[in-house]
């Protein structure tokens, strides 16, 4: 029996596998098609008076485009595209602020918190985890019927071998937070592919079958386990499992820089979506930077050659068919090691962490963007250095 467990865990695991690597396909090539909505309205926007008739339309375009990239970024969090921005974590704070947050636009819920004293760090993408947390709430939520009482729990625990073998995690220190509710429950034959994306018992307009799906996604390419437990009629409970960090807790925090008001400088953008590149040569015209485009990475490399020494930033997509651009950093680097280089993906961030310095961006953007994110992410490259990423 146990031999059969293990192998219909593997099975499951390689199911999720081919599943998530279509899900992040799907997502990355909507990401380039909003990128390509975005644009164009942004340059309408750019030629159309605030009070406009016309205005109104486009701020409608630019929200519904927000919209598909939250469902694009729940895709990417399931299929585990790309690293994350990763800090070190205090989960107790996590949850005391996510199910405050949670507690306001939820007023009929009871919510009761129980969080272990020092509990370890975690090295985690902390709005990531946000995101897995407000989905579980979200779920737990939906299952509600007369008990509305959500428990949410934070506890350091050691797994050993035998439960953490059959994840493919390593033994050691972990800290896991529950989040139980006393719903309807999970029927046996349903429980099995919850975590599946589009997989949603909710009717028609109630849900995407999204939310547990980036979970898991999340959870896992954070070397982490998501597990769940339940009965019919008396409730369910999730239980997430992070590795603990060797580091102290860094309470940091980021606050976003004033957006920049225009640019300039030359800038080479490459993108082998032609609608993307109209669009963008078009949006930093207008920023104030001269712009020379290249449809695939052998003709990034041929212009840059030609204007090797003018060039004061790249703009450069990372999935092309015949380069990757990856293949052409390393390149435009071999030609002039000190240019600034901005990766832009569907996918999410990846490409900023090797140790090779000719492989190194000096910072990511990702698709779809605004204007004022793009500004400020140029702004940041061409004149303080490297390590600007997209917020």
């Amino acid at each position: 029996e146990e031999k059969e467990n293990l192998q219909n865990q593997l099975n499951h695991a390689q199911r999720m596998e081919a599943v998530g690597t279509l899900a992040g396909g799907i997502a990355h090539d909507f990401n380039n098609l909003l990128m390509g909505i975005m644009g164009n309205a942004s340059l309408m926007g750019n030629k159309i008076d605030d009070d406009s008739d016309l205005s109104s339309h486009l701020r409608a375009i630019e929200q519904c485009v927000e919209s598909g990239a939250t469902l694009t970024r729940q895709l990417l969090g399931y299929a585990r595209g790309g690293k994350y921005q990763v800090t070190t974590v205090n989960l107790n704070e996590t949850l005391e602020r996510t199910a405050e947050m949670f507690g306001r636009t939820r007023k009929e819920i009871q919510i009761h918190t129980r969080c272990q004293e020092d509990l370890w760090p975690v090295d985690a993408d902390q709005g990531q985890i946000d995101q897995v947390l407000m989905n579980l709430y979200l779920n737990a939520w939906q299952a509600m019927s007369q008990n509305m009482t959500l428990e949410i729990a934070s506890a350091n625990v050691m797994l050993d071998a035998a439960a953490s073998a059959p994840y493919g995690l390593r033994p050691g220190r972990y800290v896991s937070i529950c989040v139980r509710d006393y719903g309807k429950g999970i029927a046996p034959g349903i429980i099995k592919r919850i975590f599946e994306p589009f997989f949603t018992t909710k009717k028609m307009g109630r849900g995407t079958g999204l939310g547990l799906a980036s979970a898991f996604g999340i959870v896992k390419n954070h070397d982490g386990i998501i597990d769940v437990k339940s009965q019919v009629g008396t409730g369910s409970t999730f239980t997430i499992y992070l590795p603990a960090s060797a580091e102290v807790t860094d309470n940091r925090s980021s606050s976003p820089a004033a957006l920049p008001q225009g640019g300039s400088g030359t800038l080479l953008v490459v993108d082998d979506e032609v609608y993307i590149l109209k669009a963008l040569e078009g949006i930093l015209k207008d920023l104030g930077y001269h712009v020379l485009t290249a449809a695939n990475g052998h003709q990034a490399i041929d212009t840059f050659k030609q204007s090797v020494e003018t060039i004061d930033g790249v703009l450069l997509d990372m999935v092309m068919p015949d380069m990757s651009g990856r293949q052409v950093l390393t390149a435009l680097r071999a030609l002039r090691p000190d240019v600034r280089v901005i990766l832009s993906s569907g996918y999410s961030l990846s490409g900023l962490g090797e140790d090779d310095p000719s492989k190194v961006a000096d910072g990511f953007i990702q698709k779809p963007y605004r204007i004022e994110r793009l500004a400020a992410v140029l702004r940041s490259v061409l004149h303080q250095g490297r390590d600007a990423v997209d917020a």
